[in-house]
C-alpha cells in the first residue's frame, strides 16, 4: 500500500513537472512570436514612403498627410490597426488596434492571431479619429514582451526633467499630447469614459488633482484627452493622461 502511494505521488510530480515545462516552452514561444510580429510591423511603418508630395502644404499638413498614408498602408495588410503610438522617453512604438469589445485584444495581436501578450488597443467605445472627449488606450504590463510596461518609467524620479509627449499617427492625421497626469487608480474608478457631462468632467478633474503624482497644470475641462492604462501591482492601474497640443 505504501509503495502504491509513493508511485502515485511520483506520477503526480512528473505530471506537474511536464506541465510546468510545457508552460515555460509555450510562454517563450509566444514571446518570440510577439517580438517577431512587432519588428515586422515596425519595419513596415518606418519603411512606408509618403507618396503625396505637395510643396504647397505647410509642415502640419505634411505631417498629417504622412500619418494618414502610413496608417492606410498598414490597414491594407492589417485591417484591425487604427493608429500608431509613440511615447517620448520610452520604447513604446507600436500599432493601436480596436475591436468590438475590450477583451479580444487582451490575448490577440494586431494580426488577429492568438498571443498571450495581446496588443495595444483602443477602447471599443471610442471614435477612431480621437475626436472623443477622452480616448482610452490599453496595453499589458509585460516584463519581457513590451506593450505598455515602459509607462512605469513615468513613476521614476527625474523622468519629468523635460516635457514628455505622446505622438499619435491616425487616419485623422498626426496628433501630439502633452502629459499632465500620472497616477494609480482602481480599475473601477471613472477615469475611462469617452464622454462626460460638465458636472462629471469637473468631478474627474478633482479626482485627477487628488491622485496626480505629477506636479503639472491640469486642463480646464475634459476635452481632447488621451488616457493610457496598464496594470500595476495590487490589482491597480497605472494611468498616464495627456492633452492635445498644437505643434
Amino acid at each position: 500500500m505504501k509503495k502504491k502511494i509513493i508511485n502515485i505521488i511520483e506520477i503526480i510530480l512528473v505530471i506537474i513537472l511536464l506541465t510546468s515545462l510545457y508552460r515555460i516552452y509555450n510562454y517563450n514561444k509566444e514571446d518570440k512570436e510577439f517580438k517577431s510580429a512587432t519588428r515586422e510591423v515596425q519595419e513596415k511603418f518606418e519603411g512606408e514612403e509618403v507618396k503625396t508630395s505637395n510643396p504647397g502644404l505647410d509642415e502640419k499638413k505634411k505631417r498629417d498627410q504622412e500619418a494618414i498614408e502610413k496608417i492606410e498602408a498598414l490597414r491594407k495588410d492589417y485591417p484591425s490597426i487604427v493608429s500608431w503610438i509613440r511615447v517620448g522617453g520610452t520604447d513604446i512604438d507600436y500599432p493601436i488596434v480596436k475591436g468590438s469589445d475590450n477583451d479580444y485584444y487582451l490575448n490577440h495581436n494586431y494580426k488577429d492571431e492568438y498571443n498571450v501578450f495581446g496588443a495595444i488597443f483602443m477602447d471599443y467605445r471610442n471614435d477612431e479619429n480621437f475626436s472623443d472627449q477622452n480616448t482610452i488606450v490599453y496595453g499589458h504590463n509585460n516584463v519581457r514582451a513590451g506593450n505598455f510596461k515602459d509607462l512605469h518609467k513615468y513613476e521614476e524620479e527625474g523622468f519629468f526633467a523635460e516635457d514628455r509627449f505622446i505622438e499619435i499617427y491616425s487616419l485623422d492625421g498626426y496628433k501630439k499630447y502633452k502629459v499632465f497626469a500620472v497616477y494609480n487608480a482602481s480599475p473601477y474608478d471613472k477615469f475611462r469614459s469617452p464622454s462626460y457631462t460638465e458636472e462629471e468632467g469637473e468631478d474627474l478633474l478633482r479626482y485627477i488633482k487628488e491622485k496626480n503624482t505629477f506636479n503639472g497644470d491640469l486642463p480646464k475641462k475634459i476635452e481632447d484627452i488621451l488616457t493610457l492604462q496598464t496594470c500595476s501591482p495590487g490589482d491597480t492601474r497605472l494611468v498616464v493622461q495627456g492633452i492635445l497640443v498644437d505643434e
